[in-house]
This record gives structure tokens, sequence and C-alpha cells, in this order.
């Protein structure tokens, strides 16, 4: 991941190495404005490949996640 302030040079914030094509890497820069997307696009790919979800936050760091909860359980299937 990388920024570029206006006017200013690339910064690297952190750097992961993705070893397959199952992984995938998330970056929030607004929190909450595409969480139905990722909500049904996430749990459309577990479905898909047959897996049980699971997505792990750390709520003591984002004041944010509460709102996230909310708009995913209104998304998450009903799983039989």
């Amino acid at each position: 991941m990388s920024f570029t302030p206006e006017g200013g040079e690339e910064r690297v914030l952190g750097e992961r190495r993705l070893v397959d094509s199952v992984n995938a890497a998330v970056l929030y820069h607004k929190p909450l404005d595409n969480i139905t997307d990722l909500a049904h696009h996430f749990f459309g790919r577990c479905l898909e490949a047959r897996v049980v979800p699971y997505v792990v936050t750390k709520k003591t760091v984002f004041k944010w996640q509460d709102e996230f909860w909310k708009i995913m359980k209104t998304v998450r299937p009903h799983l039989p």
C-alpha cells in the first residue's frame, strides 16, 4: 500500500506478498462508503467456494466498526 499526498512524494505504508489467486487485500479510505458492495462480494465468493465466511477486526482500534458490523449483518446470507 502506498500513499501520495498532494504535491508530495509517495510513501509506502505497508507491503504484503499475495502468494496465490485466492488471497485478497482490502484498504479503506472511507471505511463506510462501500461496505454493502464489499459484503455482497465477500459473501458471494464464500458461497461460491463453499467456505465459512470469517471477518476479523479489532474493535478497539476503529470506532467506525460498529456501523461496519450493522451493514455487514444486513447483507450476510442466511445459510442453512
